[in-house]
């Protein structure tokens, strides 16, 4: 099989990708993993240090202003700083993780040594270059259009993107060589998959877990939990996220207007994976219907822990199951609908629970390398 050349603008960003390469690495395929990063504290950042099939290529080249302005001047100065590195082999399959940014370089290193690619379409690629950057959309489509494959992290993103910035006579083209594929999770959360017993709860416990930021719809939670005390419920809100990474002003505006409130508790960031089982497995339902997210690994965690879900129609995890299976999809803008879905879980919940645990295989990291693998032989 070819060696497959990585390009991963985001890396230091998210640990999910580093995941994904060690799980193929596992799987005996060569790769070179191309990061353009902007930061001398981003080299090095996320990197397994135990890969047999696996070279790093961090490179400080997005350095000026004008690199970030004009798009174009980027793609080709990322696209000749990888012809550059050690490893690079024109006879590579090139694995872009995002359609924009990594797939205008697979594109172009695609017409000048006819390598051939695959491209991810992300949250950014959709909610920021696509809905705003308009000049930029023909060039979006054409990444569709030249690729052999197009991953997507669900199927609500995947129609998104052909049903409203695909024209017409290139839906069925784009469509037959698209994918559905989820990021896979830690095997932690799968060491066991848990069970939940007889719920004889009194209380309802929501849980969020995740950044403190305007898009994760945090005043829209508390105010679904308010309701729902109005309604007579005893109800109990946990947010974990608090930390470096928050929209300071959001944050501060979480924390006093949830600060008096009794039945919300506000907590600090963690990454240490017990802390946060033991967050899942003291909560009833997960609670976090986004503005918009590509597909957050905190749904399949919950998951894994026999929580229920709450998510916002047509993003994140929607589109993989059925409504009703694994929770509820509402409309993140209304919380009075947040506030039903719970009670709609509540009524079937260890039926919901159970099917949550049954379904947590979809994302092992196992079965996630298995399919690139297939795809990158295809």
């Amino acid at each position: 099989m070819k060696s497959v050349l990585h390009i991963i603008n985001g890396y230091t960003g998210n640990r999910v990708y580093s995941h994904l390469i060690s799980i193929l690495d596992s799987l005996g395929i060569k790769q070179l993993v191309y990061i353009p990063v902007r930061s001398d504290q981003d080299i090095g950042k996320y990197q397994p240090t135990v890969l047999k099939n696996t070279k790093f290529a961090y490179s400080f080249v997005i350095q000026s202003v004008f690199d970030r302005l004009f798009f174009f001047r980027k793609i080709r100065k990322i696209s000749r700083d990888i012809e550059s590195k050690d490893g690079f082999s024109a006879d590579s399959l090139i694995h872009a993780h995002t359609l924009f940014s990594d797939g205008g370089v697979a594109l172009t290193l695609q017409r000048k040594h006819k390598m051939e690619y695959l491209v991810a379409v992300r949250n950014t690629d959709l909610n920021l270059f696509f809905k705003y950057f308009f000049f930029l959309r023909g060039f979006g489509e054409g990444i569709l259009l030249n690729a052999r494959k197009v991953v997507f992290l669900s199927p609500a993103y995947r129609d998104m993107v052909l049903n409203r910035y695909v024209k017409l006579q290139n839906r069925e083209l784009i469509g037959s060589k698209s994918v559905v594929i989820p990021n896979p999770i830690d095997p932690y959360w799968q060491s066991p998959v848990y069970q939940r017993e007889v719920y004889t709860q009194k209380q309802i416990r929501l849980l969020f877990v995740g950044e403190i930021r305007r898009n994760k719809n945090i005043h829209g939670i508390i105010q679904a939990a308010k309701i729902l005390r109005e309604r007579g419920h005893d109800v109990k809100l946990t947010i974990v996220g608090f930390g470096l990474n928050d929209e300071k002003t959001y944050a501060r505006d979480i924390r006093k207007t949830s600060g008096p409130l009794k039945y919300v508790e506000l907590v600090e960031k963690t990454e240490d994976k017990e802390t946060l089982r033991q967050f899942y497995r003291g909560a009833d339902i997960f609670v976090m219907p986004s503005f918009t997210e590509t597909f957050g690994l905190v749904y399949a965690e919950a998951l894994s822990q026999g929580l229920p879900l709450i998510w916002s129609k047509g993003q994140g995890i929607d589109g993989y199951f059925e409504e009703g299976e694994i929770g509820y999809s509402v409309d993140p803008k209304n919380s009075g609908i947040i506030a039903e879905k719970v009670i709609k879980i509540m009524d079937r919940y260890m039926e919901i629970s159970h099917f949550c645990s049954a379904q947590a295989s979809l994302f092992s990291r196992e079965r996630i390398g298995t399919i690139y693998r297939s795809l990158y032989q295809e």
